[in-house]
């Protein structure tokens, strides 16, 4: 466990522990025991213990590496949703504002992801978002999109181990007789902080993006949005 996941669990178990003894008034025992609670229940939890019994073994591990947080987002929306729905969906009951205020998050999260693509909000989207959205580009996007959905894998990434990555995106160029997405960016994810050269390689070619590049908020595309929608608004209208 990292320093910063110690911090926020540490964080998290006050949070509960606190709101048990001040807003409950429940004594040390039942506060510590509702801390506990509140940290599995708002941290997500990698270790074997809370992993499926198909992914504590050598080769679930190996296949399910990076799924934890994937299966971890959905169950935590799941929670919300079966949380809001046992209380009704009554707008006060504090339990459906917490599902409304996770709703209100994610469409926020989608829309800066489909209007601000290969950025920031786009890679960090989270689940089911990503998956929901790579696999409407596979199906309905052009030739460009459903070859950039799922990294290229066409969806073969979601039952792919991260080591089959390397072969296939090989196998993939040599098929296609194309090495520019392999030479461009698959080669610089091959070795630990490729993609920070590649950023800085970038940002040498051209300075003023270092903040686009180093950072992934896209300052000089919300500029160029914020330029079309001045001009859309001088447009008269009939």
């Amino acid at each position: 466990m990292s320093s910063t996941e110690k911090v926020l669990r540490f964080s998290s178990f006050l949070t509960g522990y606190l709101h048990a003894r001040d807003y409950y008034g429940w004594d040390h025992r039942l506060a510590m025991h509702f801390g506990r609670k509140f940290t599995e229940t708002t941290q997500f939890m990698y270790n074997v213990a809370w992993r499926p019994r198909s992914a504590r073994t050598n080769l679930g591990k190996i296949l399910t590496r990076f799924r934890m947080w994937s299966w971890n987002s959905l169950a935590m929306r799941r929670q919300l949703y079966h949380e809001a729905q046992d209380a009704g969906f009554e707008l006060s009951n504090p339990d459906v504002q917490r599902f409304m205020r996770g709703v209100t998050v994610d469409l926020f999260a989608v829309a800066l992801a489909n209007a601000l693509g290969y950025t920031l909000f786009d890679y960090g989207l989270p689940e089911p978002y990503n998956t929901m959205q790579d696999a409407a580009k596979l199906v309905f996007g052009d030739e460009k999109e459903r070859s950039q959905a799922f990294y290229g894998t066409y969806g073969l990434g979601t039952i792919m181990p991260p080591i089959g990555r390397i072969p296939f995106a090989v196998a993939k160029s040599l098929a296609q007789l194309d090495m520019h997405e392999l030479t461009q960016y698959q080669l610089w994810s091959w070795f630990p902080g490729g993609r920070l050269g590649r950023d800085l390689y970038r940002t040498a070619q051209n300075p003023a993006q270092v903040v686009d590049y180093i950072t992934g908020i896209p300052i000089h595309r919300t500029a160029w949005y914020l330029q079309q929608e001045q001009k859309l608004r001088q447009i008269p209208t009939p």
